[in-house]
């Protein structure tokens, strides 16, 4: 278990460089014998998970046996995170020791063993740009020290050092190549395709959705029938109904709908994810999508590393 000063003072250092810090579930045993690795197991994702379902929103306190999490993106100033396998290609691609760069930025030995690299930017991307590191951007987070992994071994800080401006370390080719590397493991909604919707968000209700829903293009018709409780998969589409709550509320949210609103209409369909797990669900469904609303292609949050 963590100890508690230690823990508080983790947490009270990476709030005081303007990041903003999570609870996360510690590690189970039954990690470890998870045939697929600890990261899949589903009551705690070898100790990556939120504790709260309501984290997006709402601040809540550590408990005794919590990780530290740490929400990277815009939340805390544009952090980025390149989360490295191993050692060896940390130094091939940033051209120096982890251990070297910890005087200049934030670095944390992970417990596969690997590499934390943090430091500022604007707008990069999560993803997996490259095989063997990770990209903890927008709608990104990652476990922090001095956590603890299922494997008994824990998240360490080497410095005290903040985040420094990702271009003052990072190689300018390495950085070109994360600006425009596609997310290849993100999964990106279809192009949503609505009119102009002829009322304003405010005066939306069920049936002036619909019939704007309607007017849109056949993949966003497809997941709006699974949610009036249509059975099937759209075609070409993976994953089920909470699949298809993320789609609708992204195109509801692109139209200028606020989080309620959205969540309203999420709980109003009959066969929503929404609609079986109630409002909690609808409300941070409802709350991501206005976050990540895009013109075109809009991606979900992304996990941990």
């Amino acid at each position: 278990m963590i100890g508690t000063k230690e823990r508080a003072r983790h947490v009270a250092l990476y709030e005081s460089w303007g990041f903003r810090v999570i609870p996360l579930v510690q590690a189970c045993p039954a990690c470890l014998m998870h045939p697929e690795g600890a990261s899949k197991c589903k009551a705690c994702r070898g100790g990556k998970r939120p504790a709260y379902v309501d984290w997006p929103t709402y601040s809540r306190p550590f408990l005794p046996r919590h990780n530290v999490g740490i929400v990277t993106g815009k939340e805390s100033g544009g952090l980025v995170v390149l989360d490295f396998d191993d050692e060896s290609l940390a130094r091939e691609l940033l051209r120096c020791a982890p251990e070297d760069l910890a005087r200049e930025t934030t670095v944390q030995r992970t417990p596969r063993p690997g590499w934390h690299v943090m430091g500022i930017h604007a707008n990069l991307p999560s993803g997996r740009p490259i095989k063997g590191m990770d990209v903890r951007g927008e709608h990104g987070q990652v476990v922090a020290a001095p956590s603890l992994h299922a494997n008994g071994r824990s998240w360490e800080l080497l410095r005290p050092t903040p985040p420094a401006l990702l271009t003052s370390f990072a190689p300018p080719d390495l950085l070109a190549h994360l600006a425009t590397t596609s997310r290849s493991n993100t999964n990106t909604a279809p192009r949503l395709g609505v009119k102009e919707a002829p009322f304003a968000p405010e005066e939306a209700d069920m049936e002036l959705v619909e019939g704007w829903i309607m007017s849109g293009s056949p993949p966003l018709l497809a997941h709006w029938g699974v949610l009036n409780g249509e059975r099937g998969r759209p075609p070409g589409e993976e994953g089920g109904r909470s699949r298809s709550d993320w789609v609708v509320a992204l195109a509801l949210a692109e139209f200028g709908m606020s989080e309620a609103q959205i969540a309203w209409v999420l709980l109003q369909m009959p066969g929503s994810k929404a609609a079986e797990r109630g409002a909690r669900y609808a409300c941070l469904t409802a709350r991501n999508a206005v976050h990540a609303k895009r013109p075109e292609h809009a991606t979900e949050p992304k996990g941990v590393a």
